[in-house]
């Protein structure tokens, strides 16, 4: 396990960005710095991820982490593009605290529970295995595309406690799942058995 700091302008992907030189894994924890920005147009992976630069992905970029995510507050940028893809596959808790900016078309929980800080939107959220989506002082989840898809069984999300959840689109329970919205002091419990988004 290595803290890998950018050392230029450069693809996620590639040995001299960083330093130390080498390309990261899930092991690793990536930090990009105030006057850096760096891209990724395929598969990445990393640890907990710390932006005071920018991350943009490119096309189908699609990025992978484990240990957590904070995008800073004051030049710190998450830009997913058009088409890319934030993936959350935590052991344990995942803290995503996007104090700067931060959008992504398309965020896929895999397992753990993932606390929001601030606010984060997406397009489509997805979410698999068992998987607990919960709030974290203000956080709040803006959903601007196709809305919330739910697989497996025993999935929760909870944006209670004046921490709302906007969906803008469709919510797919999935099979046998249980969502419970509490929208703005306004509670509500949807059940969904064998629904597909159209």
């Amino acid at each position: 396990m290595a803290v890998l700091t950018s050392a230029r302008l450069g693809g996620y992907n590639v040995a001299a960005t960083w330093n130390p030189a080498q390309v990261p894994t899930g092991g690793d924890d990536p930090y990009i710095q105030a006057t850096h920005t760096v891209t990724l147009d395929e598969h990445g992976f990393g640890g907990a991820l710390s932006l005071d630069g920018t991350l943009r992905l490119l096309g189908p970029g699609w990025l992978t982490l484990v240990g957590g995510l904070t995008v800073g507050g004051g030049s710190g940028e998450f830009n997913g593009g058009t088409d890319g893809t934030l993936e959350l596959r935590p052991s344990g808790n995942f803290i995503l605290n996007a104090s700067g900016a931060f959008s992504v078309p398309y965020l896929r929980a895999n397992g753990g529970k993932v606390y929001l800080q601030d606010v984060t939107t997406i397009g489509k959220l997805a979410i698999f295995r068992r998987t607990d989506l919960r709030k974290l002082f203000a956080g709040t989840l803006v959903l601007t595309g196709r809305g919330v898809m739910i697989g497996g069984t025993a999935t929760g999300i909870d944006a209670s406690g004046g921490n709302p959840l906007h969906a803008y689109g469709t919510v797919d329970g999935g099979d046998n799942s249980n969502v419970v919205f509490h929208l703005r002091r306004r509670a509500r419990a949807i059940r969904r058995t064998d629904r597909r988004i159209a």
